[in-house]
Formats: structure tokens, sequence, C-alpha cells
């Protein structure tokens, strides 16, 4: 499956989100869902920009699909991404959980996310080599 880009639609409890793509789009559970964050990369140096690379903030798992949305629970966090205030966090809790809050991020375990933030799925099933 080639990756389908969607949005997060809602944060639906303290722990799952909907995103606005379903099996009409070839959603299927088990997928993975990842929001990222750009690093853009500078010459040490000359500090010219030698480019940027996408790096995983968020995963999620597809756990229920319908037709035109699913639902994801939150697998993963990257610790290192800045907390920012009025939007939805995925706070992590205790023994790796992350829980979504609809306020400013708190704690060192954080990543935010917003309602409309472009997601990523991918599909479980890992590609063939056609070789």
């Amino acid at each position: 499956m080639a990756d389908i880009i969607a949005k997060l639609a809602q944060v639906v409890t303290s722990a799952q989100i909907a995103i606005n793509a379903g099996s009409a789009k070839g959603v299927k559970r088990g997928d993975r869902a990842v929001i990222f964050r750009v690093v853009n990369i500078e010459d040490p140096d000359t500090k010219e920009p030698l480019g940027s690379v996408r790096v995983p903030r968020l995963v999620f798992k597809v756990t229920s699909v319908v037709d035109n949305f699913c639902l994801a629970d939150v697998e993963t966090v990257d610790v290192d991404n800045p907390l920012a205030s009025n939007v939805f966090s995925a706070v992590s809790i205790g023994g790796g959980r992350v829980k979504l809050t609809t306020g400013p991020a708190t704690g060192l375990n954080s990543a935010s996310v917003k309602i409309g933030e472009e997601i990523t799925i991918q599909g479980s099933e890992p590609a063939l080599d056609k070789t």
C-alpha cells in the first residue's frame, strides 16, 4: 500500500484519535499513522541549509476502520519535540502509555498535535521485494 495522507479529525479519548481516512481510501486495521516533524539540516561551518528530514513525532496504530474515517491509539512519542500551548497534547504516563489532553503539554515526555494536522498512514504489511 502506498502512504495515505490524511488529517487528525478529533481526539476521541485520552488515548485515541480519529483520522479523516477510512477503508474507502485503503486504510486497514493494524496500519501505522505517523505525525512527523521536520528537522532542517545546515552546514556547521557556513550555516547554509543542506536540506531537511522528516522525523516521526507521534506514532499511532489503527484499531478500527469504517468507510470514511479510522480510530488509532497512540504508540510512541518523540520526547525531543518542543512543547506548545493551546493545542491537543500527548503526555506520556507510567508504563510507557500515552494520554491525550486538551490543554498544554506538561512534563518531559510530551508532544503536541493540532486538529487538522497532517498524518501519514503507512500499511502494516511489509512491502514485497520485486527484484
